[in-house]
């Protein structure tokens, strides 16, 4: 297990779970079939999906977005999804998870969202700064990106988007720039046609820059 350090506050606002929403029809393409067999793919296999609402709105409009897109990989738009709040999901005191078996959607990175702090404790990539003032990208413990967290924002991030199982077999989607534009920038490409797995970006306001990408 990795231990995430946290340099920054974690911020956990208060939030109200509400649920259920049903994302509106994605539409019905001709050809039917996933377009990659992959773990974003078997999202579609799951009949209880999550929306975390962390208390950033700007988190909670992103996560919707990856929920349309989840609705339109699997052909179907009658999927329904529960808000829930991370103290829902994770235990606070044990770090252990509540539920089993769920697609849990999630944005925002490990020091405004626990549920993000969480999942980086077994995912492949994950992010850790010791002092808030720079921090890494780590791939499966190896170093791949460091970067200076206050240069981060509008027009320079650097991205994580993964899908990463849990040991109570549940199926987390979640993204993150450091900055809340580089979330919503995170968003803007996993809405596009790219991630199967995860993808790693540098981000320059405008294009997308792969550091790592399956």
């Amino acid at each position: 297990m990795k231990k995430l350090v946290l340099g920054l506050p974690l911020i956990m606002a208060a939030c109200t779970s509400t649920g259920p929403v049903t994302v509106p029809d994605a539409g019905q393409p001709e050809d039917v079939q996933h377009p990659t067999p992959g773990l974003l793919d078997n999202t579609c296999l799951y009949g209880d999906f999550v929306i975390v609402n962390d208390g950033q709105p700007d988190d909670f409009q992103a996560a919707i977005r990856m929920y349309t897109k989840i609705n339109k990989i699997c052909h179907r738009g009658d999927l329904e999804a529960t808000f829930m709040e991370p103290d829902n999901l994770v235990n606070p005191e044990t770090d252990e998870a509540l539920v089993t078996h769920k697609v849990i959607i999630s944005t925002g990175g490990p020091y405004v969202n626990r549920i993000t702090q969480y999942v980086e404790e077994f995912s492949q990539f994950y992010f850790n700064s010791e002092d808030g003032i720079t921090g890494t990208f780590y791939n499966d413990g190896t170093p791949v990106k460091t970067v200076t967290v206050d240069e981060q924002g509008e027009n320079k991030d650097t991205l994580l988007i993964q899908v990463t199982y849990d040991p109570e077999a549940n199926l987390f989607v979640t993204l993150y720039g450091i900055s809340g534009a580089g979330t919503k920038a995170a968003a803007d490409y996993f809405e596009g046609d790219n991630v199967n797995k995860w993808a790693l970006l540098d981000w320059n306001g405008v294009d997308y820059n792969i550091i790592s990408e399956e």
